[in-house]
């Protein structure tokens, strides 16, 4: 069956300080709606990405048959959603470390990625990560530092999943990180609040999360049970959920050594204050 499904790749460009109102107003109401051609989504994807300036990449999977029948339909959406917004006369920037020139805010491309053939286990994961997202992400005020912080969260949530999933009470092995001066320097900066954070997860229940939380972490246990069936190694199902997360949030190789650090820190010091 899969020969006859396609990816429809769609890259939103507007203002990363408009991207919450996208997913509250725009994407959340869309993939919500099972009226009309929006049945014809079987699964989706969505990224933040800011090559050609900031935009948010939707990515709907559907039968070859209905593809130009919803890509119509999405297009003639998302056209009256940014008809609407205020923000038409902003210019877009481009991300940190961004070289090409963007395209306009409030404007719809397609094709400009592709979205690679993965298995149902991982087509369903990025889904409800997707999900994830839109919910913690779509009430804040978002720029770098809130991404990032989001990221943090993700990580240390997926640990405390995968304690639950298979009594995994280790330590993870830590990694060597080039400039790890200026890296550290960072994490101070951040460390008591960055510790607090870690052990409120760690030590945690469902109870006490935001439903955002509690449901990345049901996601992830469930992820690990099915990935280990396969793999039997927890290092490659965490390093796997860290390539989602780092691809679905654009995360920068800096940004990368520098989340892994302050996330193996935090996880050390709280292993260190449970052996006291």
């Amino acid at each position: 069956m899969k020969h006859s499904l396609i990816w429809l790749n769609i890259s939103l460009f507007c203002c990363i300080t408009q991207w919450s109102r996208l997913f509250k107003d725009g994407i959340m109401p869309y993939l919500s709606n099972d009226q009309g051609t929006n049945n014809f989504i079987i699964a989706f994807n969505v990224e933040f990405n800011y090559l050609s300036g900031s935009n948010i990449r939707l990515a709907l999977l559907t039968r070859n048959t209905q593809a130009y029948r919803l890509a119509k339909d999405t297009d003639s959406y998302f056209k009256n959603y940014f008809g609407l917004t205020e923000s038409s006369n902003k210019r877009n920037t481009l991300g940190p470390n961004r070289l090409f020139m963007p395209f306009p805010v409030n404007s719809i491309k397609y094709g400009l990625y592709n979205h690679l053939p993965t298995t149902q286990l991982d087509d369903f994961f990025k889904r409800e990560f997707s999900k994830i997202i839109l919910d913690a992400m779509f009430n804040e005020k978002i720029d770098n530092e809130l991404i990032l912080t989001l990221a943090f969260y993700l990580n240390v949530g997926f640990i405390k999943a995968l304690n639950l999933a298979q009594q995994f009470n280790g330590r993870l092995p830590l990694r060597a990180y080039p400039e790890v001066s200026c890296i550290k320097a960072k994490f101070l900066e951040s460390e008591i609040a960055l510790n607090e954070i870690t052990r409120e997860i760690m030590n945690g229940t469902h109870v006490t999360f935001p439903k955002w939380l509690m449901n990345w972490v049901d996601l992830c246990e469930d992820f690990i049970s099915k990935q280990l069936e396969q793999v039997n190694n927890f290092f490659e199902v965490q390093y796997k959920v860290e390539r989602f997360i780092n691809q679905s949030l654009s995360l920068t190789p800096e940004e990368v050594d520098l989340l892994r650090y302050i996330v193996e820190q935090s996880l050390r010091k709280y292993h260190d204050e449970k052996e006291i």
